[in-house]
């Protein structure tokens, strides 16, 4: 017979914070990927007022990237101290994850190779 596992708290919000992670670092390679885009197409347009639009898009989505970059730092500092003052109560395995800037560096090198 086999033994039933016993319902564990802690592994269920180490889950959710796992996910939130997951999430976060999702959106941020969004992010790098619309700023590295928008950055790119500003210097296809000739002067005037589309490319003065283009500029505005890019700074916004800069202002975005940031907002990523903060809250998966959030999220990751969240993970890391959760798991550590539980760590003797969580039984599943919590993966380790790269740093912001780390994770940049990732995706815009997988950035260079798509196109």
């Amino acid at each position: 017979m086999r033994k039933k596992k016993e319902f564990n708290p802690y592994n269920l919000k180490i889950t959710e914070k796992l996910e939130e992670v997951r999430s976060a670092k999702f959106t941020l390679e969004n992010c790098v990927n619309k700023v590295i885009t928008k950055k790119g197409v500003i210097d296809l347009y000739p002067e005037g007022p589309d490319k003065e639009a283009a500029k505005k898009e890019f700074k916004s989505a800069q202002y975005s990237f940031l907002c990523a970059i903060g809250n998966y730092d959030a999220r990751l500092q969240e993970l890391k101290n959760y798991e550590k003052e539980n760590r003797d109560k969580i039984t599943i395995y919590v993966s380790k994850f790269m740093n912001s800037h780390e994770l940049i560096e990732f995706f815009y090198q997988h950035y260079e190779r798509r196109n």
